[in-house]
């Protein structure tokens, strides 16, 4: 069986820093994986190397079965790819409607800007967005900063249902209680670096 995502010994060099060394990954449909590391060790920085945020210096990358590394950020997204950020990136000049249609979302009646809502809020509306087109592949950054106990417990119940609909997803938190409420039979893998 294809992986939904295959990363095979991903290096990033960022100036004179490897920020990435020598990492092998694999996402199997209807999963949640979680990486989890200290701060500064490059987690952030495979999300982007892998969507296309950054250039590689060396490793493969490929999304069902179809290398990638090759590919822009906005063709890896066409192709299944979405992604989450940590300070979530949203529109802040559009309405929560707006910033869904932009992402190819379903037209929602809400006009209400995103400095007007809650922490918990603003993190579903990023997550919403980044699932506006149905992607099969999902990286998501440090999803739960900011949310409380419940709204990590409804995060968790939203990532293993994500999974259950067949997406690949990968989180990357520090909050290891998350990641193994959300794990649902991820495979193993090795980070270097």
């Amino acid at each position: 069986m294809t992986a939904a995502l295959e990363v095979r010994g991903l290096r990033v060099r960022l100036g004179a820093v490897e920020a990435v060394s020598d990492l092998d990954l694999d996402l199997a449909f209807g999963t949640v994986t979680g990486l989890i590391g200290p701060n500064g060790a490059g987690k952030t920085t495979a999300l982007e190397a892998i969507s296309g945020l950054v250039p590689v210096s060396g490793g493969r990358i490929a999304l069902n079965g179809r290398p990638i590394g090759h590919l822009a950020a906005h063709r890896r997204a066409r192709l299944g790819l979405a992604r989450t950020f940590q300070s979530q990136e949203l529109f802040e000049d559009l309405t929560v409607a707006e910033n869904l249609l932009v992402a190819g979302g379903a037209l929602v009646g809400d006009d209400r800007l995103p400095v007007r809502l809650t922490s918990a809020e603003r993190s579903t509306l990023a997550m919403d967005r980044a699932l506006a087109a149905r992607p099969s592949v999902v990286l998501l950054d440090e999803p739960a900063a900011g949310l409380d106990d419940a709204g990590r417990a409804a995060l968790a119940a939203r990532l293993r249902a994500l999974a259950a609909g067949g997406a690949a997803v990968l989180l990357v938190d520090h909050d290891m209680r998350l990641c193994w409420r959300c794990a649902t039979g991820s495979r193993s893998s090795r980070r270097g670096g």
